[in-house]
């Protein structure tokens, strides 16, 4: 009987992600970004080959399956998945004592059969992506799902220089500090958060799916965790007792508003532990209307901001 010796073989594939959810009261409809998840197959197993006949004329029995499967493949994203085929490095070596000569026959088979599967997303329980790959672990207030954590994506510019639109998201960083930026999150000015567009509601630099809160669903927030009055169009004006000690960091909201302070006009930074400034979408006149914590005060301050400041940033699920 002629023998088959064992071939290594490597072969590489590329999966391309993408995803489809459809959930109700907690969860929510939308399509996101992919990934790419790749493996190398290296780690082969035999088995009994009951389906195949070899098609060799003096040995039709007696050969060995080599197969291979990735049990380790995880979904990062959202949506529809999609398979395409990477590349392919095979090495099989066949054994000389077959009687008509050394020679070897590489079969391989890609079932792209699974283009679609889903998936349940959590407000609350799963995190969100961003583009550069950050994630952001996510609570549900109220009928709100916000970012429980600051935006931090862009490259980091001197607090001394103005961001541009450039096709580069920039950031601000406390004192020009990386590590701030990892602690707090970057300080962007409106025009940078907005990606130079002036829609309310728009995307801006949140990952897709998300958008930048509007002035009226910042007042949703305000007003949920507010049980005493809570005026919508206060200007210059703390109110909404005590929605300002729910939202800070370890408050009972689960907001965790970080107070990473601002960087001024000027190009200089302040207020860091002491105050936060959130951005919303709306503007007013050439400013922006902005919400504002205290780490001495228990209510939420409303005021229209130059829009050159550098401010923090939540998103909102759409």
């Amino acid at each position: 009987m002629k023998n088959l010796h064992k071939q290594k073989k490597t072969i590489i594939y590329s999966i391309t992600l993408l995803a489809i959810v459809s959930l109700s009261f907690l969860t929510y409809n939308f399509i996101a970004k992919g990934a790419t998840y790749g493996w190398l197959q290296a780690s082969w197993s035999g088995g009994a080959d009951t389906g195949a006949v070899a098609t060799h004329t003096d040995n039709q029995s007696g050969w060995t399956k080599f197969f291979s499967k990735d049990s380790n493949a995880e979904i990062t994203g959202e949506g529809k998945i999609t398979m395409t085929t990477g590349t392919q490095d095979v090495l099989e070596a066949s054994s000389a004592e077959f009687a008509q000569g050394s020679f070897s026959n590489v079969n391989i088979t890609i079932n792209n059969s699974a283009d679609e599967m889903k998936f349940s997303w959590t407000c609350g329980t799963n995190k969100v992506i961003d583009s550069a790959g950050n994630s952001y672990s996510t609570v549900l207030i109220g009928t709100q799902c916000w970012m429980a954590s600051n935006l931090n994506i862009g490259t980091r510019i001197a607090g001394t220089s103005n961001q541009t639109n450039n096709s580069t998201i920039e950031k601000y960083c406390y004192n020009n500090l990386d590590a701030n930026c990892t602690t707090y999150g970057g300080l962007y000015q409106w025009d940078e958060m907005m990606q130079y567009t002036e829609i309310a509601g728009t995307q801006g630099i949140c990952p897709v799916g998300w958008h930048i809160p509007t002035d009226a669903q910042q007042h949703i927030l305000d007003d949920y965790l507010s049980p005493s009055a809570c005026d919508p169009n206060r200007v210059n004006l703390w109110s909404c007792d005590p929605a300002g000690t729910a939202l800070k960091s370890g408050g009972s909201s689960g907001f965790n508003g970080l107070l990473a302070g601002y960087r001024s006009t000027d190009g200089s930074f302040a207020s860091l532990s002491t105050s936060a400034f959130f951005w919303s979408s709306t503007v007013s006149g050439s400013n922006a209307w902005t919400r504002v914590l205290s780490s001495t005060n228990a209510t939420v301050y409303r005021y229209e901001y130059d829009q050159a400041y550098g401010f923090s940033v939540r998103c909102l699920k759409d």
